[in-house]
């Protein structure tokens, strides 16, 4: 019965994964040579070893840059050329001293092996006690790279994998009971994405040490960015996001966000035909849902602790969040649910587990897929739903770990490496 439904289970994800054919992997490697995003972080890294402190470039600036070092230039559409936190900047500083190809194959390799390094993560997670199997390992690291959410990533030149490899070791270092590693590791993670900084209330519910440790690498970081670009980066990251926001809403690959489903409802723009044009609406409905699971992330680890500590469903449900609370969430975003799913299977009920396989299932739907069955732009509301289809499944995989309250203590495996 067991080894059925587990079949069951494998072919419907395979099928998800296969939905589009090799259309993810053409499109990865086509994409790989001239990164559509990592372009904006090669071209402001280049501006500030050029012209040293300063703000990112503007707008028409960048791609007239961009242009002149022989790399592509970017879909702007109203948006600013550079959004992300300026501590992203400084690990991209040495790759901009290379010829822009060579940068960009650089990264794509750089990412390659942050995926090694998430596969192994997960496969001692999966199995705490000892060290992981070698075909366990191997699996995963030869099919990672060809999971479609990864092949997004490898296609546009994203930040994803490394995130989700840098969030894994991280919470594995938790469960080993190494908090400096784990606070060490989750500062590097919310310095380059913002919402991963939420995951301080994990720290504080489980190790304050951990917690501590992660606030003073978040602080030494920052202070790190604005030592080499000064205060104007900052200034511009907190102007330009919430127009950045405003812009790519709606956007077909904005597949993992709530925020897109509620823009594509209420938000008018070039590539939805919303039920009504209340952007102030999308952005609230966005907002309360945050603020709600948030809050109730919160109570249950309050409660739980209170029980006899946060159990290893509650941490988990934790490391979803960094994913629910992003407005701007494309499919390569879900490589960041590794580890709720992987903790969810492995620690999770019966009724988590079919959960977690559910949204493993559609987690491996190709944005390529999605954008088929929506139909044309601009896509009407109810087929727009579809092209919400990953965060529906990050939301279930939240509720179902914070409902499961059989899962077992994440305290356990860790002592097993001392």
């Amino acid at each position: 019965m067991l080894r059925g439904r587990a079949l069951a289970s494998l072919v419907l994800i395979a099928a998800c994964w296969l939905s589009s054919g090799s259309a993810p992997l053409t499109d990865a490697v086509a994409g790989a040579r001239d990164p559509a995003d990592f372009v904006r972080d090669y071209v402001t890294a280049r501006a500030r070893l050029e012209d040293g402190r300063g703000a990112p470039p503007v707008g028409d600036e960048g791609n007239a840059r961009a242009e002149r070092l022989g790399a592509p230039r970017a879909e702007l559409l109203g948006g600013p050329y550079y959004i992300h936190p300026p501590p992203a900047l400084l690990p991209v500083l040495p790759l901009a001293l290379l010829p822009w190809h060579a940068a960009a194959l650089a990264w794509a390799l750089l990412s390659l092996a942050a995926l090694v390094w998430l596969a192994w993560s997960l496969a001692c997670l999966w199995a705490p006690e000892a060290p992981p199997a070698a075909w366990r390992f191997g699996g995963l690291a030869a099919l990672l790279p060809l999971w479609p959410p990864a092949l997004h990533c490898l296609e546009k030149g994203q930040w994803s994998i490394g995130l989700a490899a840098l969030l894994a070791a991280g919470y594995r270092a938790l469960e080993r009971e190494r908090p400096a590693r784990a606070g060490a590791l989750f500062a590097a993670a919310a310095s380059v994405k913002a919402t991963p900084v939420v995951l301080l209330g994990l720290l504080a519910a489980r190790d304050r040490r951990a917690a501590a440790v992660m606030a003073l690498g978040v602080a030494a970081l920052a202070a790190c960015a604005t030592a080499v670009g000064g205060s104007a980066p900052w200034r511009a990251f907190f102007a330009d996001a919430p127009h950045d926001i405003v812009v790519w809403a709606t956007w077909l690959a904005n597949t993992v966000s709530l925020q897109g489903v509620f823009a594509r409802l209420w938000s008018a723009g070039p590539y939805t035909r919303p039920l009504a044009d209340a952007p102030a609406l999308s952005r609230l409905a966005f907002l309360a849902t945050g603020g709600v699971l948030l809050a109730a992330a919160v109570a249950v680890g309050v409660r739980r602790r209170r029980a006899g500590g946060l159990d290893a469903c509650g941490a988990a449900a934790w490391m979803a969040l960094p994913v629910l609370l992003n407005p701007l969430g494309w499919t390569h975003v879900a490589v960041m649910l590794l580890v709720p799913l992987t903790i969810a299977l492995r620690d999770g009920g019966p009724r988590t587990r079919a959960v977690a396989v559910l949204a493993l299932a559609a987690l491996s739907v190709p944005r390529q897929s999605l954008i088929a069955w929506s139909g044309p732009m601009p896509i009407a509301p109810v087929p727009g739903l579809l092209l919400g289809l990953h965060a529906f499944a990050a939301l279930a995989l939240y509720l179902a770990l914070l409902a499961d309250g059989g899962g077992k203590s994440s305290l356990p495996p860790g002592r097993a490496y001392q």
